[in-house]
């Protein structure tokens, strides 16, 4: 959950124990290695210990099959097997990739015939070019660096068919060159493009196609082991050394640079909600670190004809997901999908819950927190007719939450101070920018929930924004405004949601900074 890495790592080289010793402890790391803790054969011990302390620390380690290959710059079965690791843990992540193994095993056994055709090892005395469409040519990328490492020649340059016409043909002109083509079973684009590619080019320059009997993404285990069985054929015909190379040794200064780096902190998880965590994980986390619980604020409530009654609520619930990544290992509750709302009881689908059974409702989630003893707990609300009734009700609610300390982060002054400000260097007027279902709550939910957003049923509303605020809200908005809307949505665009959710964000970050603050300065008095 939250932002995670996947890195692969055969051997786990020191450069790579480096790269993840850097990361923040926010973020999630996966590992596919075929590196084991528990396998002398599979790792030095200076290796071993180091995944074993990283996994402890929360690294997610994914094997992976086939020999070590240590000591060879080329990889033979590192990358077949890592391929299909990687569609293996992409369909645990939630693609649907489709995963033959019986076609695929069938295939690369067929691959490895010498009876069928495939490039020979000829073609690398000439300079090369690999081609692919689409997102194919995305996959070439180990291919030209066998070249590089097996051959010790330059890595070629990996093209889409598209791209050949727009420099690379013009450049490689003068000149003997070859073209690979690396084509599949259902690759039209490919095969057109290998037509063309053979009508345009001069005489002294060829083309060979690398042809692949599974479909994409499969194909790239065809493509692998031919591509490797030329490199190896052209190895053997050039008298490459499969164990040395030049400057062998004198490569450390890089090669192991990393090689006493630390495991990646533990880690800190910050997710978007307080559900998807196990009871065990949250008793552990409360008893080691300070915690801070979030509890976001929403409503169901009207917002004119062209946004969801579910509006705040899905503003809020991404507020307390950025929220919680800006706060390491902070919680964020499940956002409360109900408010007061009264003055939105005229249109149909609105939801008030009164002030009294909305702060017993609350209180009860504090003290139900208060039993594990947080550090801190932190309300903030998304729809603003919840704001006036927390502050009128802080101290009871302060007293719900003891012994954790509660922050009521009611600061609807500063947050729309702020995102005017943003919306008028975009070119929106403040009263465009609306108290309600304007141009910024619907910029928001363009990029939240485009599919929620009647573009078709955007109008301009009430524009004429005089403070305060309440005048025009209650005790009921439709009585001056019927359509429900303050203020103009038309010209809302998602580009700008990511700007108001981070300044609104800002506003909460400098709230909570300037509690902190006084906690700590009292404290220090007190002691």
């Amino acid at each position: 959950p939250g932002d995670t890495v996947v890195v692969f790592s055969q051997g786990l080289s020191a450069s790579v124990r480096r790269v993840i010793g850097a990361l923040s402890p926010e973020v999630g790391i996966v590992l596919v290695t075929s590196v084991d803790p528990d396998d002398p054969e599979s790792g030095s011990p200076n290796r071993r210990d180091w995944l074993a302390a990283a996994e402890d620390n929360g690294l997610c380690r994914v094997p992976m099959m086939g020999a070590m290959e240590y000591g060879s710059l080329v990889r033979i079965t590192g990358p077949v097997t890592g391929y299909l690791t990687a569609l293996r843990l992409a369909n645990a992540l939630g693609a649907s990739f489709s995963i033959p193994l019986d076609e695929i095993l069938a295939e690369v056994v067929a691959c490895l015939d010498p009876k069928r055709e495939g490039p020979g090892g000829e073609i690398f005395d000439q300079e090369l070019s690999l081609l692919g469409t689409g997102i194919h040519d995305a996959c070439l990328g180990n291919l030209a660096l066998k070249v590089q490492e097996g051959l010790l020649q330059p890595a070629p340059p990996i093209l889409s068919v598209d791209e050949v016409a727009h420099g690379p043909f013009q450049e490689a002109y003068p000149r003997p060159r070859q073209w690979v083509v690396f084509t599949q079973p259902t690759s039209g684009q490919e095969l057109e493009g290998l037509r063309r590619l053979r009508e345009m080019i001069p005489t002294y320059q060829s083309v060979c196609e690398v042809h692949s009997g599974l479909d994409f993404p499969c194909s790239i285990f065809s493509h692998e082991v031919l591509w490797t069985r030329a490199v190896l054929a052209h190895r053997k015909v050039r008298g490459v050394s499969t164990d040395t190379w030049p400057g062998q040794g004198e490569d450390g200064p890089l090669y192991d640079w990393g090689e006493t780096a630390a495991p990646p902190a533990p880690r800190q998880l910050a997710l978007p909600g307080l559900d998807r965590w196990a009871s065990p994980e949250v008793a552990r986390r409360l008893a080691d670190h300070p915690t801070t619980i979030i509890l976001p604020l929403g409503s169901t409530e009207q917002h004119g004809a062209h946004l969801p009654l579910g509006t705040d609520t899905r503003i809020a619930e991404a507020l307390g997901e950025r929220l919680c990544r800006r706060l390491p290992g902070s919680f964020c509750l499940p956002t409360v999908p109900f408010g007061i709302a009264s003055e939105h009881l005229s249109f149909a689908g609105t939801i008030s819950i009164g002030e009294e059974n909305f702060i017993r409702f609350l209180a009860d989630i504090l003290s139900s927190l208060a039993v594990h003893a947080p550090a801190e707990i932190m309300i903030f609300s998304a729809h603003g007719g919840n704001e006036a009734f927390l502050v009128r009700n802080r101290e009871r609610l302060e007293g719900a939450a003891a012994p954790a300390r509660l922050l009521l982060a009611s600061i609807p002054e500063q947050v729309s101070q702020r995102l005017v400000s943003l919306a008028d260097q975009s070119g929106i007027s403040e009263s465009e920018a609306g108290w309600h279902a304007g141009e910024l709550e619907t910029s928001m939910m363009l990029e939240l929930d485009a599919a929620s957003v009647r573009t078709d049923q955007m109008a301009q509303g009430h524009l004429d924004l005089v403070p305060p605020a309440e005048k025009l809200f209650y005790p009921n908005l439709a009585d001056r405004v019927p359509s429900g809307v303050v203020g103009d949505p038309r010209r809302a665009a998602g580009i700008r949601a990511e700007s108001y959710l981070s300044g609104w964000v800002e506003e909460l970050l400098k709230f909570y900074r300037s509690r902190a603050s006084v906690h700590h300065t009292k404290g220090t008095k007190n002691a």
